[in-house]
């Protein structure tokens, strides 16, 4: 007897989640129920069962009414060659910079409305590691210093859900990140422990964005640790330049 989900023109329950994985891998915004049923002309009900599966197998997670990819997913994104090459190259930039301010630094990437914190060299007891956690980009300094590389539209199009007030405070903290040649820095003020990070962005030989090296720690000055800050993330750059000219 012939299983249903063997059945001639049916598709596969692999190819059926490999479909829905698809809407939210074209997404940057998180997607709702609806939209991944018409994208994919699966039944509601049948869309509604695939999600459920992927969260519980962490390759979707929740997030503002809908859904996005999810933790499984960008391990796989970490361990390909573009991050690997990533790292390699921001390696000594990261380590002469922890090592001339005492601090811990960190290399992060966007995916999708997020940073995702790929290396850290040295730590403090006042900042935990850092590798591996993804944190709102619109949120945190690293993340302005990616988004400040991007026109405005671009930023809106990342954060649809985001109330008009936060936009206007978000693109107003982007241009003075911009009047800092690049430099992003939250200010001990809104954090606990008077804790600050400063961040410059990587940017790949060709001018795109790839990601930002950040300093973290308690009480920093961006008139002295800027000019490090920046200094590593121009020694990635020129990491990656080298690399591409072999």
């Amino acid at each position: 007897m012939q299983s249903r989900e063997n059945t001639p023109g049916r598709p596969s329950m692999i190819e059926r989640m490999t479909q829905v994985l698809d809407v939210f891998g074209a997404e940057t915004a998180p997607v709702g129920l609806d939209a991944v049923a018409a994208a994919t002309g699966l039944p509601r009900t049948t869309a509604y069962r695939i999600i459920r599966e992927l969260v519980r197998l962490e390759w979707l997670e929740p997030d503002c009414g809908g859904h996005r990819l999810g933790r499984r997913a960008f391990d796989l994104t970490a361990r390909q060659p573009e991050c690997a090459e990533l790292r390699a190259a921001a390696g000594p930039g990261l380590l002469a910079l922890h090592r001339s301010t005492g601090v811990g630094a960190h290399l992060g990437v966007l995916e999708g409305r997020r940073i995702r914190y790929l290396d850290k060299v040295g730590t403090t007891s006042a900042v935990p590691p850092l590798s591996g956690v993804r944190i709102a980009a619109d949120r945190t300094a690293p993340g302005w210093a990616v988004l400040a590389t991007m026109g405005p539209e671009r930023v809106d199009a990342l954060f649809t859900t985001r109330r008009p007030d936060h936009l206007r405070q978000l693109h107003s903290r982007l241009h003075r990140t911009r009047t800092r040649h690049g430099l992003a820095v939250s200010e001990a003020d809104r954090c606990p422990m008077r804790i600050v990070s400063i961040a410059a962005p990587v940017l790949h030989p060709d001018g795109a964005v790839l990601g930002a090296i950040s300093a973290t720690g308690p009480g920093l000055r961006v008139d002295r640790l800027g000019p490090l800050v920046l200094a590593a993330a121009r020694r990635t750059t020129e990491a990656l330049r080298a690399r591409d000219a072999r």
